[in-house]
């Protein structure tokens, strides 16, 4: 009868090995919570009451210089996760516009309907916040229309429980034309709003009370062969 207890102690330490290992589900996406541009020629204006997009913009100049910068902010919660993704939809193909957007983020909560050229956190360029993506190429057309992704878990895991923003800005262009344009969080399609997907990591406590309940049953099972 021992052999017995000794097998259902194998096969509970087995469980709780595969449960260790097995990959948590992904969560509900985080809806970006605030959203705007601003822009260097009308340095004390502020945009998102008038349109809905994330405007992203570089004029000629010598040197060129970013003419419209985009914000875009999410209230992160307070697990760590395996991976974390930003998403972000492109309306406008530029062309022939030779458009580089850098995404740079930070701990950094804003107001959309106050934030301006004349009060954003830091208008020089590239800034000190940290590069998370790039996305076109140089010497290449601008971005086209679709789905455009940044891997931010390191961001995310840094900044449990606080509210983050992601900037973005072009970093090359060709000629002074389109520019490229995101939809913000107001977008008619919900669908095509800024978010981001993660995926927890499973917690310690609750693989502790797995393994407790599983030993636990073990134990009585063992006792009662004897």
């Amino acid at each position: 009868m021992k052999k017995y207890g000794i097998l259902f102690v194998v096969f509970a330490a087995s469980l709780l090995l595969a449960a260790s290992t097995v990959p948590a589900l992904s969560a509900s996406p985080i809806i970006a919570s605030g959203d705007t541009y601003v822009q260097r020629s009308t340095p004390t204006q502020n945009f998102n009451g008038s349109v809905n997009e994330i405007f992203v913009k570089r004029g000629n100049g010598n040197p060129p210089n970013p003419t419209r910068r985009g914000y875009v902010e999410f209230p992160l919660d307070s697990a760590l996760v395996s991976v974390a993704t930003l998403h972000m939809y492109n309306f406008l193909d530029g062309g022939v516009d030779q458009t580089v957007v850098e995404v740079r983020g930070a701990q950094y909560s804003f107001n959309e309907t106050t934030l301006t050229y004349s009060t954003e956190p830091d208008n020089t360029d590239p800034g000190t916040w940290t590069l998370y993506a790039t996305w076109g190429t140089v010497g290449q057309n601008g971005l086209a229309v679709g789905w455009y992704t940044a891997d931010v878990t390191s961001l995310y895991n840094a900044s449990l429980g606080q509210t983050v923003t992601f900037r973005l800005w072009c970093v090359s262009r060709a000629t002074d034309q389109n520019g490229n344009k995101f939809r913000d969080n107001r977008a008619a399609n919900g669908d095509l709003r800024p978010y981001i997907d993660y995926t927890p990591v499973p917690e310690p406590s609750s693989l502790l009370a797995l393994a407790t309940g599983l030993f636990g049953l073990a134990g009585v099972a063992i006792r009662k062969r004897r």
